[in-house]
């Protein structure tokens, strides 16, 4: 069938048709020109100069350290730099100061050297920062860790995810993320290492592991400074000021003289005179919980 034994309607509602889209086109072809560089436009900046950012934490140190490449993908931030930057199969090294940044994804696997021996291996999802001794600072600064493996020499501070500072004589002390709240340290040395979590010193023996959650407040040991400190059943408990304390089976009653300030089981408590606060422990392990019908 030819277009001659089409309805003789049909060849002039397709030319109309066509008529109405290249007349639109035609008066619609200004406003489709879209140029990139002029909308939406330049952002101005709202405040200047820009804030500092991560730059008083990533100050450069004159410490200096190896970082090695083992598995794909590991990546660096000098001090002072605005970017990271790849460790690629043909340059697998680098020597970087205090102050810089390593980052280590999924499947990579990175490890940090140092001058006196001490070195750490971070794998999967794992950063962290170089920290700098000379100005205070544990020589390594985990920001978030999926595993690593320590070996410390003494004297050398590792500051954990959350900011609890572990310690130790020699490794390999392993870190693993347990949840994401938790994070679990294992001793498989033959010597002993402290974790200072905030209010709380852990000793863990060779073998020995504790599980430390993530707290939203952190976990950065808290400052004993001018607290004397009073033995309770299974915990310790921190008190600044005038209280009296009382054994009461395995609680600890504290009753103030005059304003007071009490450090105990991650709290801190501020009483006013003649306040009290009445301070117990965790259950024993395997007491019974019996719940009356």
């Amino acid at each position: 069938m030819s277009h001659r034994d089409l309805p003789g309607h049909a060849r002039p509602a397709l030319r109309g048709a066509g008529a109405v889209v290249a007349l639109a086109c035609a008066l619609l072809a200004p406003a489709c020109i879209f140029d990139a560089r002029r909308y939406p436009g330049p952002v101005e900046a709202e405040v200047l100069p820009l804030p500092p950012g991560a730059e008083p934490l990533m100050q450069r140190g004159p410490e200096e350290v190896l970082v090695m490449r083992h598995s794909d993908p590991v990546q660096v931030r000098p001090a002072g730099s605005a970017g990271a930057y790849p460790l690629t199969f043909y340059s697998k090294r680098v020597r970087i100061n205090a102050g810089s940044a390593v980052f280590v994804a999924p499947g990579g696997r990175a490890e940090i050297l140092w001058p006196n021996g001490t070195s750490l291996v971070l794998s999967d999802e794992s950063v962290g920062l170089i920290g700098s001794p000379s100005r205070g600072q544990p020589i390594f600064l985990l920001a978030s860790t999926d595993h690593a493996t320590l070996q410390l020499v003494p004297g050398d501070e590792v500051m954990l995810q959350g900011g609890a500072i572990l310690t130790g004589e020699s490794g390999p002390y392993v870190l693993d993320r347990l949840y994401a709240d938790i994070l679990r340290v294992h001793n498989q040395s033959k010597g002993t290492l402290e974790i200072a979590y905030r209010d709380a010193i852990f000793e863990l023996g060779p073998g020995h592991a504790v599980d430390l959650p993530l707290l939203e407040a952190g976990s950065v040991p808290l400052d004993p400074v001018g607290f004397r400190r009073i033995p309770a059943t299974g915990f310790e408990v921190g008190v600044r000021g005038d209280a009296r304390s009382e054994v009461q089976g395995t609680a600890l009653l504290l009753s103030a003289g005059e304003p007071a300030e009490v450090d105990a089981l991650g709290l801190r408590l501020r009483l006013a005179a003649g306040e009290e606060v009445l301070l117990d422990g965790l259950a024993p392990q395997g007491a019974p919980n019996l719940i009356p019908e």
